[in-house]
């Protein structure tokens, strides 16, 4: 083949051999770096984008329990609050109607060890402290002795209570406290909370689900109200004034038809509400009535009537307002005559006549948030109603409505 000498041409051909062994595999540690790198850089990136996306989340309820609390929510240690939650959901849907969203359950270390705080869409709404090693007395009107603890207050409903220790139980009871669990107090709380809050917890998701439920019960209710006649979010409205006000929406079939039948004559959401609450005047007075069968209730002097048909007569289609003396003066009446009721542990309940209740509502919501507003057409012919008071109108805010009135007229004639 060649006469060159064999053993450098070997040399060189093994010395090649082995420089395109190393280039080789200087090659492949390359490309595995840079794999490596680019996996590196996409892990971030890919950790990055999931926790934005998490910060996206809303829990619509939260219940926040400081660390003392978590024997409370733990099976294992007997804690039984998770269950009762689940309870108090199941009886949401079956006073009020509506489903709520399961509640999610966690510690926070930035409370009090003692503490809880309710959330609803990550904003507090009420916080309270409980004393997992204890019972909660609530006294009574009139209770037939003292009892020796840590004086508090019921979170739900604020009467006086104290914390005692179970071996106390027994004393407690017989004073005529009624004596409850502190999982039970909170709880309690909870359906108190969300009671107070059910408008915000209508959703349109959540009504488009309680409408999916109703299908397949009386669709023709929903079909031939839902998009035709009213969209979804004006249905949305009058529910959620409705829930405003506690009153249930379990009937929503009854509710339905009922704006199926308006809506034809008017699409005011405010008169439509006014409308369906008369059409559940059996489930108002039934709601409202005591043990015994009858609705306490204070009712309105007729100057108050009379002045406030005079407001909503000058404000024409605007919200009826008062002078704010005299809105003050309506509530501290109000508050007097209800007085009886709320010593005796009673909602306070007011009932006008149906032209000026949502005005009396919308006036005395923010003072006074635990009256119930009825009008006579909301009370069925068989409810007894017994009158405990009346809220009067005193010589004072006459002035002020006698000064107001004036300058109506002055500005109407001018």
């Amino acid at each position: 083949l060649t006469n060159l000498p064999k053993l450098p041409l070997l040399a060189i051909g093994g010395g090649c051999v082995v420089l395109s062994l190393l280039l080789s595999l200087q090659q492949r540690e390359q490309q595995a770096t840079r794999a490596a790198a680019a996996a590196a850089s996409e892990k971030p990136k890919a950790a990055t984008e999931e926790r934005i996306e998490q910060y996206l989340h809303v829990d619509p309820l939260e219940l926040e329990i400081g660390v003392g609390l978590i024997r409370l929510a733990d099976p294992k240690r007997g804690g039984d609050l998770l269950q009762r939650i689940a309870s108090v959901r199941r009886a949401m849907a079956a006073e009020m109607g509506l489903v709520l969203p399961k509640v999610r359950v966690r510690d926070n270390m930035r409370l009090g060890e003692l503490e809880y705080r309710v959330k609803i869409a990550t904003n507090p709404v009420a916080r309270g402290a409980l004393q997992p090693q204890r019972l909660l007395a609530i006294e009574p009107p009139g209770a037939a002795g003292q009892l020796d603890g840590e004086a508090t207050r019921e979170p739900h409903s604020g009467h006086p209570a104290v914390w005692i220790t179970p071996d106390r139980r027994s004393q407690a009871t017989s004073l005529g406290y009624a004596v409850i669990e502190p999982a039970v107090v909170l709880a309690t709380h909870l359906r108190g909370v969300f009671w107070s809050h059910a408008d915000e917890l209508l959703t349109r998701d959540a009504l488009q689900h309680l409408l999916n439920e109703l299908k397949q019960t009386a669709p023709a209710a929903v079909d031939e109200l839902i998009p035709d006649v009213l969209r979804l979010a004006e249905v949305q409205q009058v529910l959620q004034a409705l829930l405003r006000e506690q009153v249930p929406i379990r009937q929503l079939a009854l509710i339905l038809e009922t704006l199926g039948e308006q809506a034809l004559r008017t699409r005011d959401v405010a008169r439509l509400t006014e409308i369906v609450r008369q059409r559940l005047a059996r489930t108002l007075s039934t709601q409202h009535r005591d043990e015994s069968g009858r609705l306490r209730a204070v009712t309105l002097d007729p100057a108050w009537e009379s002045r406030l048909l005079d407001a909503i007569e000058q404000a024409g289609d605007d919200p009826a307002t008062l002078e704010w003396r005299e809105t003050e003066a309506l509530c501290e009446a109000i508050s007097q005559a209800a007085e009886p009721l709320q010593r005796d542990g009673h909602t306070p309940i007011l009932l006008v006549s149906p032209a000026v209740r949502p005005t009396v509502r919308q006036l005395t919501a923010a003072r006074l948030p635990r009256l119930i507003v009825l009008s006579y057409a909301e009370i069925t012919r068989d409810t007894r109603v017994e009158a405990v008071g009346v809220a009067e109108l005193s010589s004072d805010a006459e002035s002020s409505a006698d000064a107001a009135r004036a300058m109506q007229l002055d500005g109407a004639a001018r």
